[in-house]
């Protein structure tokens, strides 16, 4: 409720009961049970014989906190798909216990998704995937691009063409290398390991438990 008042109310001015009620869909009786716990929280002010409230200036800071988390939330969803009404109504449930910084992360996400630079860590792949052998194009691997990740000074010694090996009991990434004299040569990652390198023959996959 707090959210609705702060989005109906300009500076220093009376919110009127019957507004409210509207707004929220709400009987008069439960929009004023709702106001008497804002009350005793310090965030509204019952004026005029229980016709008008008025924002504290608590009440205020409060109110634009949670929107400010509502509207991230609600963009999140809407941006992985979820529907608009769902989103909603999911977002009001989060906001009341995500920490302040998620919100910060998210809302970071949320404006600069296209070049936020993320990572996913001790992730098995395999609740991402379904078995098989996969084939990825590295772009993070161009230093121009925008928010580039930098994998390690040796990253120009590797193709941009990367393969993913998902099979039932593990999950394995493996970069070729750039230099012919280097065609047998390969480095493969785990969701829990460093990069490893493996030397392979007859070009077969490269061993995922030899992992060194």
């Amino acid at each position: 409720m707090l959210e609705e008042l702060c989005s109906l109310a300009k500076k220093d001015a009376l919110i009127g009961i019957s507004e409210i009620c509207g707004r929220m869909k709400m009987s008069r009786r439960e929009v004023l049970a709702c106001l008497k716990q804002l009350t005793a929280q310090g965030y509204v002010k019952i004026e005029e014989k229980n016709i008008c409230v008025c924002l504290t200036e608590l009440g205020r800071i409060r109110g634009e906190e949670c929107r400010h988390r509502h509207e991230n939330f609600t963009q999140l969803l809407e941006y992985v798909g979820v529907e608009s009404r769902i989103a909603e109504e999911d977002a009001c449930r989060m906001e009341h216990v995500v920490s302040d910084e998620t919100v910060q992360q998210i809302c970071n996400f949320v404006n600069y998704g296209s070049t936020f630079e993320h990572a996913l860590r001790n992730t098995d792949l395999r609740y991402r995937y379904e078995p098989r052998e996969y084939s990825f194009l590295m772009g993070i691997y161009y230093m121009e691009k925008t928010c580039p990740r930098r994998l390690a000074g040796e990253f120009k010694n590797y193709k941009e063409q990367i393969r993913l090996h998902v099979k039932k009991e593990d999950s394995y990434f493996e970069l070729f290398c750039t230099a012919p004299e280097e065609k047998n040569c390969s480095l493969v990652c785990g969701p829990r390991n460093r990069l490893s390198k493996s030397r392979r023959r007859k070009r077969k996959s490269p061993d995922p438990n030899r992992r060194f």
